[in-house]
């Protein structure tokens, strides 16, 4: 395992503790726990983790604050929108030139699946979950994506507490390995543009470490300062137009799209609900339906979306429960503003909360 470990510690991926999944969750608290639940599941399903580890916990054991490492960038293909692999490997190629002008360390990695991930790799901080991180995270994907002309960074995966793939591991499709990895990206390697001689690539023996591109590290204040990235003053469509809901398909999924607003719906009929988005539906739900039907509807709801971790329902169930015995208001409009999830204009209550921040 020395290879999997200088990897992990090159990508700056080596702290604990940290969430691990495949796609059901849990928390690894030690090095020897990680590297076991890895040589467990390596090659029988796919590797997930956190791209920094957590700090502390809250009293319901979820983490309230990141030791931040790394910044994740993940750049997809989607050919039924055109975007092919090679405007893929064109954005990643538009990001690397962009922080090597500026010396911004950084690392590239294959995801072993149809695009690239990219680090930024960060000063160490200590940063609240619960403090506009999820904000920052998003305000620097608008600003790359609108200062470089970007078509496949993925601005779902603007969250601090986002799982990517584990570096070397080795990506399964369906139950069945591929033998494709997630592969590094040497330093001085170019990227290639074509998916077939990836894919090819990525099933070589991992030779080259030395993955880290430039050497600066800044924290991501720091960043946001050197590139004048101000939230506040970021236009809705940069910050939230890729969040805009899209009304679901079949009954019963149009038929409880009534019942939430626009920024929790454009979150939560996705394939993976961050926790903010899933704790504020059961809120929702918990003023209309009883604990035992509430169950009944995300265990339903789950499965008609397709939630990656809908087969979790043990965790699922003790998170009702608690909401359930607790009494959680509905977050405000200011509060989903400042977690990344305001939809802008499009919401009937964005002129409200505009007002208020006029006054």
């Amino acid at each position: 395992m020395k290879k999997e470990i200088k990897l992990l510690k090159e990508f700056r991926m080596d702290n604990i503790p940290r969430a691990v999944g495949n796609p059901r969750q849990h928390f690894v608290t030690s090095p020897k726990q990680f590297l076991l639940w890895f040589k467990w599941n390596n090659g029988k399903k796919t590797c997930y983790t956190s791209h920094n580890c957590y700090t502390s916990f809250n009293e319901h054991s979820n983490p309230s604050e990141v030791k931040l490492r790394n910044i994740f960038l993940d750049f997809d293909m989607n050919e039924d929108e055109g975007l092919t692999f090679p405007k893929v490997a064109r954005d990643v190629k538009l990001v690397t030139e962009y922080l090597s002008e500026q010396d911004i360390a950084h690392s590239i990695s294959f995801s072993g699946r149809q695009g690239y991930h990219l680090y930024i790799h960060t000063k160490p901080t200590f940063e609240s979950l619960s403090n506009g991180l999820s904000l920052k995270y998003k305000s620097i994907y608008a600003h790359l994506r609108r200062e470089l002309n970007l078509k496949t960074l993925d601005q779902r995966c603007a969250e601090p507490k986002r799982l990517c793939r584990v570096p070397g591991s080795i990506y399964v499709k369906e139950g069945k390995k591929t033998n494709r990895k997630c592969y590094p990206i040497p330093a001085e390697s170019s990227i290639v543009t074509k998916k077939d001689r990836m894919y090819e690539l990525s099933t070589e023996e991992i030779k080259d470490l030395n993955i880290q591109r430039s050497s600066k590290k800044k924290t991501i204040d720091n960043l946001m300062d050197d590139w004048d990235i101000e939230p506040e003053q970021m236009p809705d469509e940069d910050l939230y137009g890729l969040a805009k809901y899209k009304e679901p398909k079949g009954k019963f999924l149009k038929l409880i799209g009534e019942y939430f607003r626009p920024c929790i719906k454009s979150a939560l009929f996705t394939s993976n609900p961050p926790h903010f988005i899933r704790v504020s539906a059961c809120i929702k739900i918990r003023q209309l339906y009883s604990k035992d039907d509430a169950i009944r509807f995300f265990d339903k709801l789950s499965h008609k979306i397709g939630w990656i971790d809908r087969k979790n329902k043990n965790m699922r169930d003790y998170n009702i429960n608690h909401i359930y015995n607790k009494h959680y208001k509905l977050p405000s409009c200011t509060k989903i503003m400042s977690e990344g999830y305001c939809v802008g204009s499009d919401c009937e209550y964005y002129k409200d909360l505009e007002e208020k921040m006029e006054k």
